[in-house]
């Protein structure tokens, strides 16, 4: 004996409380998942700031470990002869400043110390005297005012088939006069060999 208008009223009121239901479900379970450990937004936003983080690092360093790992691969005989001819260009800076290159006596330490009996020096033309690629030294002579500059190459005797002779001298560098006319000055090079360049 219920009247038609109060079944549909009870009818609706039904319906809405199924849907408010299936909502505040639907919600529920949203909150569980965003309060999860991978589903917070903290989280998440910490995560990015972490991965931009580790690819800031690890990026450069391995492009630097690529260069480094380039600069091994350089055949030992190629930057041998890299340093003979920074040695060689030194060597004629010395003659440039001093009138004559440096006797076979006074070797290529005497392009790292001065020498007393010349005013002139104006080194040091390089910072350090090195051997070659083999841990051998390098063999300097001078004859009649010419001087021979080689390696002794993987078997460290002269006279060989592995022997390595110093390349010409860049005379262009040498005679470039530079304002305060300083002796240039040994530096690392990118490539594992020693570059020479005027001082400022």
């Amino acid at each position: 004996m219920i009247p038609p208008s109060v079944r549909q009223h009870a009818a609706a009121m039904r319906d809405r409380w199924i849907r408010s239901s299936r909502d505040r479900r639907d919600r529920l379970a949203r909150m569980r998942r965003d309060t999860s450990v991978l589903g917070s937004r903290r989280l998440r936003f910490t995560l990015v700031v972490v991965a931009f983080a580790v690819l800031g690092v690890v990026l450069p360093l391995r492009y630097m470990t690529h260069e480094r790992s380039a600069e091994k691969e350089l055949p030992p005989d190629i930057r041998t002869t890299q340093n003979l001819w920074a040695l060689r260009t030194a060597i004629e800076c010395f003659r440039r400043d001093c009138g004559r290159y440096p006797t076979t006596a006074e070797g290529l330490r005497s392009l790292v110390r001065p020498l007393a009996q010349l005013p002139s020096w104006k080194g040091p033309y390089i910072e350090l005297l090195k051997p070659d690629y083999w841990h051998h030294p390098y063999v300097y002579q001078c004859t009649n005012d010419i001087p021979v500059l080689f390696s002794l190459g993987p078997d460290g005797r002269a006279g060989t088939a592995d022997d390595i002779a110093a390349p010409l001298p860049d005379l262009s560098f040498v005679y470039d006069t530079t304002p305060s006319n300083a002796p240039p000055t040994e530096a690392a090079h990118p490539a594992g060999y020693v570059d020479l360049v005027p001082a400022p």
